[in-house]
């Protein structure tokens, strides 16, 4: 069981943490999930039809609780609440197979939290095609599994707004507990999703980027556990990322700038010698940008 008095005593809590587990593979039935390997050793991972390439889950802090605890350390995190991969929802799927997934799921992910209950707790998996079993796993997961609440795609079939949704959001809060909605990629397990919704998520996105400028906070961005080749990801010369194209470049180059800093002269973005010499965030932007933009990759 997670230990509340760690966590609330925690300085750095960290609530984007996804998890793969082992416990949970083969338990959707024909959907997966599954890990495997090519014959060169590149790993592999599938549900349904889609299989995500050169993603190494096994060994990792995804399915290794210790693993994932050390990486916490280094990164100075007290504690981590950890969530279902997005690419495991599974809200399109029968309904049997979602609700067997997410049981044991969320079974494998309570014996995770176990191995470190002063670092660890975790949110739920929930069938949403049943919102009856959705209730009750809820309950079971928070009441018999000590889970902290429930997590739930962004595309579950109907609108997050759909008055079918009512008793669900009723007993979320009649439970008091946290409920997480989080965007994964659409068509995994099912259609290729609400267009209405894509395009409130584009918007909400040049809202954040736009955001991030005015306070001066570094863009990095990249793919979530997507297959390359995603255009909206992986190219930003697509026409949806025209408006934040050149905050993205910037942002790239930010990164680079101070990893080669860091690396060779121990002079990154957080060192004494950059606060010194760039004392405000928009300075440091600048400079490690410019800096990234004059190194040639692979050189440094």
């Amino acid at each position: 069981m997670t230990d509340r008095v760690a966590l609330a005593n925690a300085q750095s809590i960290d609530i984007h943490a996804h998890a793969v587990l082992a416990g949970s593979m083969g338990s959707a039935g024909a959907h997966g999930p599954e890990i495997g390997y090519t014959e060169k050793g590149t790993p592999w991972f599938r549900v349904g039809d889609y299989r995500l390439d050169g993603v190494r889950y096994e060994g990792s802090p995804f399915m290794e609780a210790d693993i994932r605890v050390a990486n916490m350390d280094v990164a100075d995190i007290d504690f981590q609440v950890i969530s279902p991969n997005p690419l495991t929802y599974f809200h399109h799927i029968e309904p049997d197979d979602a609700l067997r997934f997410c049981r044991e799921h969320n079974n494998a992910l309570a014996e995770m939290v176990a191995r470190h209950p002063a670092r660890l707790a975790g949110f739920a998996a929930l069938p949403m095609q049943d919102i009856g079993a959705a209730c009750e796993e809820l309950d079971r997961a928070v009441t018999d599994l000590d889970l902290l609440g429930g997590y739930i795609g962004t595309d579950i079939g109907r609108p997050l707004n759909d008055p079918a949704l009512d008793t669900f959001y009723a007993h979320v809060a009649k439970r008091d507990v946290p409920l997480m909605i989080h965007p994964a990629p659409a068509g995994i397990d099912g259609p290729a999703g609400d267009p209405n919704l894509k395009q409130l998520k584009l918007q909400k996105l040049y809202e954040v980027v736009e955001l991030a400028q005015k306070l001066d906070l570094p863009l990095n961005v990249g793919t979530e556990m997507n297959s390359y080749g995603q255009k909206l990801v992986d190219d930003f010369d697509t026409p949806e990322l025209t408006p934040v194209r050149d905050a993205f470049i910037d942002g790239a180059y930010f990164i680079y700038g101070h990893t080669v800093a860091q690396r060779h002269l121990g002079k990154g973005y957080q060192s004494d010698w950059a606060k010194t010499h760039f004392p405000t965030r928009r300075e440091r932007n600048a400079f490690y940008s410019r800096l990234g933009r004059q190194v040639e990759p692979g050189s440094a």
